[in-house]
């Protein structure tokens, strides 16, 4: 399994704690959640961890070269900045994908939710006390500002409503197996897919 954002490991956790017998090669750009990772005590040999950020330089030179029966690309979509850099992502990810090899991804569905809705910054808000103000020109429909709890700093989210989606999948040759929601108090937070490489 690949493991793209894989954070503290929670995934592999989850699969480790059900018994499921496999190895894990988990990537993600925070030092202090890899550390998060190794520190769980899954079995030797079962994963390897890496600190690279696909979204700086060349985005093969943080992928691993070899392929998986399943690559896993978990709250990671929505903070890619630009859809040319999502696609590249997905046609990436698809190339690791052995011959009946699956991807599964979320898409966060924030925008559908007025908990979250209420808490977007305005791009001009923003700009206003931003040492770097951004040119809304470069912003893409869905982009946005959400500050973390307690107003801890924020994030940028890409909202990738149904059809970006599908077009998504498409031009990446990404044929879906599955779509379903889930998580959240209404068990609809993510939009979830699970797709091969198409023929």
């Amino acid at each position: 399994m690949l493991d793209v954002g894989c954070g503290n490991g929670r995934f592999a956790a989850f699969l480790a704690e059900r018994g499921a017998a496999f190895t894990c090669f988990g990537i993600d750009a925070s030092a202090p959640l890899l550390e998060h990772a190794r520190a769980r005590g899954l079995p030797p040999g079962t994963a390897t961890w890496r600190l690279g950020d696909f979204l700086e330089g060349p985005l093969e030179a943080h992928l691993p070269a070899q392929r998986f029966d399943l690559v896993v690309l978990f709250g990671v979509l929505h903070h890619v900045p630009g859809r040319q850099r999502r696609l590249a992502l997905l046609r990436a990810l698809g190339r690791r994908l052995r011959p009946g090899g699956l991807l599964a991804l979320t898409a966060w569905q924030f925008e559908a939710f007025r908990r979250f809705r209420d808490r977007l910054l305005s791009w001009e808000a923003y700009n206003r006390s931003a040492t770097e103000p951004i040119d809304p020109a470069q912003l893409e429909r869905g982009d946005h500002l959400l500050p973390w709890r307690r107003g801890r700093g924020l994030r940028f989210c890409h909202f990738a409503d149904d059809a970006e989606m599908e077009g998504l999948l498409g031009e990446a040759a990404l044929e879906a197996v599955e779509r379903y929601r889930a998580d959240g108090r209404s068990g609809d937070l993510n939009r979830y897919f699970v797709v091969r490489a198409g023929a």
